[in-house]
């Protein structure tokens, strides 16, 4: 995977960014740095300036990453769409998740396989509440499990060695 040093380069040397924004675009070098050394050779990542070009696929507000599996695997996903949620309240992340079923039902997404989304949490309590959270609101969708695929994890369990860190049922766990 790689980085655009632009893009770090020029919101490094931006003297007006936010305590908010300055953790937050770690939170995101330290989880690309972490997939990568998980998943050596096997994504690209882009991240939300390099997903503007094409912005009128994606979700709004933009995923934090975007990976692509370099090597198309029929056995498993090949694109997942992340997003850092830790400093989030519950209902931010509600309104999150609700941007990813719009975006599902809207049919933006023209590839034939929809990315999974991936989401980062504070805590394992979280984890459990949005899960819930995220069942409801399939079921009150109408969207089946296989169609819109989302996997949690939490900050401590992505910066852990541990690679079966994903959570998509309450006691299914996996790798990317």
């Amino acid at each position: 995977m790689e980085l655009n040093k632009n893009y770090a380069h020029t919101h490094y040397k931006n003297k007006i960014n936010s305590e908010r924004f300055i953790t937050e675009s770690l939170d995101i070098l330290r989880t690309f740095v972490v997939l990568n050394e998980s998943y050596p050779d096997t994504f690209t990542a882009f991240t939300k300036a390099e997903m503007t070009a094409f912005s009128d696929k994606f979700p709004k507000p933009l995923p934090h990453l975007y990976l692509n599996r370099m090597k198309l695997d029929s056995a498993r996903p090949n694109f997942y769409m992340l997003d850092i949620l830790t400093g989030q309240d519950k209902k931010v992340i509600a309104a999150r998740i609700d941007k990813y079923f719009k975006h599902y039902e809207s049919g933006d997404w023209e590839e034939e396989e929809h990315p999974v989304i991936l989401l980062v949490v504070a805590d394992s309590y979280v984890e459990r509440e949005t899960l819930k959270m995220i069942d409801s609101m399939k079921d009150s969708n109408y969207i089946e499990d296989d169609e819109l695929v989302f996997m949690l994890t939490t900050q401590k369990a992505l910066f852990s060695e541990n690679k079966n860190i994903w959570t998509s049922k309450e006691n299914e766990i996996s790798t990317l």
